[in-house]
C-alpha cells in the first residue's frame, strides 16, 4: 500500500583499531601479497593494467615475486575523457612488464555487447564488461588462461573521482524536502 524510497542496505563501519596505522600498513601488504602469490603458485600469470591504484598494486606485486617480466595488458579509449592509458603506461614502466595495449572502437563494442550480454544470466549495467572483454580476449589469444585484476581497489583505497562527486550527490539527498 505505500513505496518506501532509499538504500537497501548500508554498511556501518565499526572502527576499533587495536592496532597502529602502521602495524596496519604491514598486515594489508602482507595480506595483498598471500593473495597474489596464491592466484598465481600454479599458471601462468598475467594482469590486466588499467592504471588505476588497484590494477597498479596488484601489477607491482606480481611483478615483485616474478623472476620474468610480467605480461599487463591495458584498455585504451578515443576519448580523453575515459583514456587511461597514461597511468598504465607509468604503472608498467615502474614494474617493468611486457605492455599490451589496445585501443577499443565502436565497432569493438558492437561485437562485445552481444557476447557479454549472452553470457549474464541477469541484467548487468557496468559499462567496464566490454574492455574486460577485450582485455581477457587479447590475453587468451596470447595462450593465458589467468589475469590479476584489481576491481573494487579504487573504491576502497582512494577512489576514483566519480566516488567524491558521489558523496556530494549523498550528501544533498539528505536534505529534507520542501
Amino acid at each position: 500500500g505505500r513505496l518506501d524510497k532509499g538504500f537497501y542496505w548500508k554498511l556501518h563501519y565499526r572502527d576499533r583499531r587495536q592496532q597502529g596505522f602502521d602495524s596496519l600498513k604491514l598486515r594489508l601488504n602482507e595480506v595483498l601479497r598471500l593473495a597474489v602469490a596464491s592466484d598465481s603458485e600454479d599458471a601462468s600469470v598475467a594482469t590486466f593494467l588499467s592504471g588505476g591504484t588497484d590494477s597498479s598494486t596488484i601489477t607491482g606485486m606480481l611483478a615483485e615475486s616474478q623472476r620474468e617480466p610480467v605480461d599487463s595488458y591495458s584498455i585504451g579509449f578515443s576519448s580523453e575523457e575515459f583514456d587511461e592509458m597514461h597511468y598504465a603506461r607509468v604503472a608498467s614502466r615502474q614494474y617493468g612488464t611486457t605492455a599490451h595495449e589496445y585501443y577499443l572502437t565502436p565497432d569493438d563494442i558492437l561485437e562485445a555487447i552481444p557476447v557479454i550480454t549472452g553470457s549474464y544470466d541477469e541484467p548487468f549495467g557496468n559499462d567496464s564488461a566490454v574492455p574486460t572483454y577485450f582485455c581477457a580476449k587479447l590475453a587468451a589469444s596470447d595462450g593465458y588462461r589467468v589475469m590479476l585484476a584489481g576491481d573494487g581497489g579504487d573504491e576502497i583505497f582512494g577512489g576514483n573521482e566519480r566516488y567524491a562527486k558521489q558523496m556530494v550527490f549523498e550528501h544533498y539527498h539528505r536534505i529534507p524536502a520542501f
